[in-house]
């Protein structure tokens, strides 16, 4: 697991360095939590998974599950600052963006693999996200405010955040007539 999570570190990075292209008021706080302390985090929380809400044969964990841990590590450890100032009546969701689009592509990338060991493909590359009903806003902006207060109000809980992620499989999935029962994992 240690190159899983190196490697989730390695996008982590970079995606924070693709966000400051676009504002360099956002950057990666390192001084606070390093690379270890990430790595601690992240276990503690995939182990705590495993036992409370796994069975004992369960060896690892689901992708839908590891990206949700990558959220919610990401964002309690408050790896991702912001120097400006924010107005009182607005909610910086960057670094709820940066850690979705770090689980999203670790995800992704677990997706594909699965995929090519039963010789499917998939024609795009990222995960088709739901579209709004009763707004224009982008579902990622709407899914990083859930959670901002989710933060506010008790605290992101993994194993119900994975479900989500599952379904946003799911629906990609769907739309490319891909049956889901062929790249489930066998225990």
């Amino acid at each position: 697991m240690t190159n899983t999570i190196k490697a989730i570190w390695n996008t982590l990075i970079a995606e924070v360095k693709k966000a400051q292209k676009n504002d360099n008021a956002i950057y990666f706080d390192e001084a606070n939590c390093s690379y270890s302390t990430f790595e601690k985090y992240f276990r503690d929380e995939y182990n705590s998974i495993k036992k409370i809400y796994m069975t004992q044969n369960t060896e690892f964990l689901d992708r839908h599950k590891v990206a949700a841990i990558i959220i919610k590590t990401v964002i309690d450890l408050k790896l991702i600052k912001y120097k400006k100032e924010i107005a009182e009546n607005q909610v910086f969701i960057g670094i709820e963006i940066i850690a979705i689009n770090v689980a999203l592509s670790y995800m992704f990338e677990m997706l594909i693999r699965k995929m090519k060991t039963v010789g499917l493909s998939l024609p795009v590359k990222s995960y088709i996200l739901p579209i709004p009903m009763s707004c224009d806003t982008d579902y990622i902006y709407i899914f990083a405010r859930n959670l901002k207060y989710c933060q506010n109000s008790g605290g992101i809980i993994a194993i119900e955040l994975s479900d989500k992620l599952f379904l946003f499989e799911s629906l990609t999935l769907k739309e490319f007539n891909i049956d889901p029962h062929l790249l489930k994992d066998t225990i």
